[in-house]
């Protein structure tokens, strides 16, 4: 499993770390390795003049204690993993992308017609929950539809899981 913000960057290392979190508690739930993204750095306002700088792509190693991730989470990869030669294509592809989001919202899309459009390419996880967080029991119904997809995408993965803190 791997995953992608939703605005595709322009994000700070806080907003980096909310998802990696995320994307940590998910895979764990899913029994999936977690294939980090590449990282982006400096999408926060410079502390001595108030500019925003565009973030540049980073290793995790820059901002985090990587030895004690892998502690922790011993199934991790980089994101060149996905890339590799040595890899066998089998376990890469074919891919599924993710969508999780609020019922509700998913339901006013498809009143006003706009669903298919706004998800096509997307397996959509709708969540029961208002703000689009979903919960161990809705994960583990996913557990069961995608236990043939090898490789899971994740689309805007930052509070999508209600389970840590």
């Amino acid at each position: 499993m791997t995953y992608e913000h939703e605005n595709g960057g322009g994000i700070s290392v806080w907003e980096e770390l909310d998802a990696l979190r995320s994307a940590l508690a998910i895979a764990q739930v899913l029994g999936r390795t977690l294939i980090l993204p590449e990282m982006l750095c400096g999408g926060e306002l410079e502390a001595n003049n108030g500019e925003l700088h565009d973030p540049v792509g980073c290793t995790a190693d820059s901002f985090l204690d990587v030895q004690a991730l892998l502690a922790a989470f011993p199934d991790l990869r980089e994101s060149s993993f996905i890339e590799n030669d040595r890899v066998p294509l089998e376990r890469v592809r074919p891919s599924s992308r993710l969508l999780i989001m609020p019922g509700i919202e998913a339901q006013r899309m498809m009143n006003e017609g706009t669903y298919t459009d706004r998800t096509a390419g997307y397996m959509v996880l709708p969540t029961q929950d208002q703000d689009g967080t979903a919960e161990e029991r809705e994960l583990l119904a996913l557990k069961q539809q995608t236990e043939n997809v090898p490789l899971l995408i994740v689309k805007g993965v930052a509070d999508k899981f209600a389970g840590y803190e």
